[in-house]
């Protein structure tokens, strides 16, 4: 029974994506929720699908490669974390998944075009 499981798995992750078997949404939800640790690789290992198809997948349907998605979430979780609580800027970006705060600070300033600790000083709402 696992060999035929095991079997099943390996064909699945060579068939091609279509939008009626996985939808984006699922996909998307899948990375909002695990946004600080997911890989590419652990996504495709979840939904059975090969990292290449995933990527080509979230590229057709979004306009953005799994970096950029992934980005995307971890730095609106930071937003709200710096709108809505008072946890230390040296803590926040491990919190959403940075190894590195200067990686975190570069990405997050692209982005909003403003520093965390700016964006927090004028979007507080806790306290």
């Amino acid at each position: 029974m696992s060999d035929l499981a095991r079997s099943y798995t390996n064909r699945l992750s060579h068939v091609p994506m279509h939008r009626n078997n996985l939808p984006i949404t699922s996909l998307l939800s899948y990375i909002n929720v695990h946004y600080q640790t997911i890989t590419l690789e652990k996504l495709a290992e979840h939904f059975h699908y090969s990292s290449r198809s995933i990527s080509d997948f979230i590229l057709k349907e979004t306009g953005r490669t799994f970096r950029e998605t992934l980005q995307n979430y971890r730095l609106v979780h930071a937003c709200q974390y710096l709108s809505k609580t008072d946890i230390s800027l040296n803590d926040l970006p491990e919190l959403v998944g940075y190894s590195q705060r200067s990686t975190f600070e570069r990405a997050f300033k692209e982005y909003f075009h403003c520093t965390p600790a700016q964006y927090r000083k004028n979007h507080q709402s806790y306290g």
